[in-house]
């Protein structure tokens, strides 16, 4: 494939947000999409481009739960692959990609809220949970995830 089509990346906030409004928050308004950590200098957006359009994206932030011992801890979040490109290996490609990422930065471990629709993909990349699930507001039951880089 040529560069930047169908490859994972890391993408500016304004290639990815339009995309999280369309899979994640149709609810929300496009503004309401924005996250507050978008442009810090320690969040990533990863994503793949398909002929200039972004088809799959997934944040990561500098966060840390209390649910974790590790002292280096990332927040995944704001996971989504359009209608159309999913089973295809995107969400793996952006995940993998962004999980090597940090890793490289020295970052001990990743946790994320998952939805219960998307755990087996997240056991498939040898995600940990927790059993209780819990209700986050008008999208739905989650669990507690988490990948242990180092």
């Amino acid at each position: 494939m040529p560069a930047n089509n169908g490859q994972a990346q890391i993408l500016p906030p304004e290639e990815i947000q339009q995309l999280r409004n369309e899979v994640l928050w149709p609810h929300k308004t496009f503004e309401n999409c924005i996250l507050e950590t978008d442009h810090f200098p320690s969040t990533f957006h990863f994503g793949v481009k398909v002929e200039g359009h972004t088809v799959a994206t997934v944040t990561l932030q500098q966060e840390s739960s209390s649910k974790l011992p590790q002292e280096k801890q990332y927040r995944l979040r704001a996971m989504a692959v359009r209608e159309g490109y999913r089973g295809q290996g995107f969400g793996d490609a952006i995940v993998e990609e962004g999980l090597k990422y940090l890793k490289e930065l020295g970052i001990e471990v990743v946790w994320c809220d998952a939805r219960i629709a998307a755990l087996n993909f997240y056991r498939r990349l040898q995600f940990e949970e927790l059993e209780e699930e819990y209700e986050i507001p008008i999208i739905g039951l989650h669990r507690f995830m988490w990948k242990v880089l180092s």
